[in-house]
C-alpha cells in the first residue's frame, strides 16, 4: 500500500475521532440552550399539522393560526401542569393513610407468606416501613413538585424556539 495513502488514513481516522470529542464537549456545554431547542423542534413537529390544518382549512393567516395553535398548546399544558399539582397535594395530605395501609399490606402478608424461609424478618421490615417520616414523603414530593416547577419554567425557551419554527415553517399543501 502507498505510504501516503495510509498517512492519509490515519490523519483522517484522527480527525474523525477529534471532530466527535469535539462535538460531544460541544454538546455537553450547550445542553442548556440544545435541550429546549430539541424539545421545541419535538413541539413544533407535534403541532404543525395543527397550524396547517387552520390555515387550509380555516384560511387563518399564519401567524394567527400560530398564535391560536399555542395558546391551545399552552392550555393543554397548564391543565396538565395543574392536574399534576392537585395529584401531588392530595397524596402529600393522605400520606399518613398510605402509611397505614402499606403496614397493613406488610403484616397480612407476613402472615400469608414464609418470609422466614428466605431469610427476611418480617417485624424489622415492618418496623423500617413505620420508621418513615410523614415529613419525608412530604418532602420527597415537594422535592417533585419543584422539578415540575423548574421544567415549566425552562419551557420559556422551548416556547420561543418553537414559536419560530412554526411561524418560518412552509404550510403543506
Amino acid at each position: 500500500m502507498d505510504p501516503t495513502r495510509q498517512e492519509m488514513r490515519v490523519q483522517t481516522a484522527c480527525l474523525l475521532i477529534l471532530t466527535v470529542l469535539a462535538v460531544g464537549v460541544a454538546l455537553f456545554w450547550l445542553r442548556p440552550v440544545m435541550i429546549p431547542f430539541v424539545l421545541a423542534v419535538f413541539f413544533a413537529l407535534a403541532l404543525s399539522p395543527v397550524v396547517d390544518i387552520q390555515v387550509r382549512k380555516m384560511r387563518l393567516p399564519r401567524n394567527l393560526a400560530v398564535v391560536t395553535t399555542l395558546l391551545l398548546g399552552g392550555g393543554l399544558l397548564a391543565g396538565i401542569a395543574a392536574l399534576i399539582q392537585a395529584s401531588v397535594r392530595q397524596l402529600s395530605a393522605n400520606a399518613t393513610v398510605y402509611q397505614d395501609q402499606l403496614t397493613q399490606l406488610i403484616t397480612r402478608s407476613a402472615e400469608l407468606l414464609p418470609f422466614e424461609a428466605v431469610g427476611i424478618d418480617p417485624s424489622s421490615l415492618l418496623e423500617s416501613i413505620t420508621t418513615i417520616p410523614v415529613t419525608a414523603i412530604g418532602g420527597m414530593l415537594l422535592g417533585t413538585t419543584n422539578a415540575i416547577v423548574e421544567l415549566l419554567s425552562s419551557s420559556l425557551l422551548v416556547l420561543i424556539f418553537m414559536v419560530y419554527l412554526l411561524i418560518g415553517r412552509e404550510t403543506r399543501q
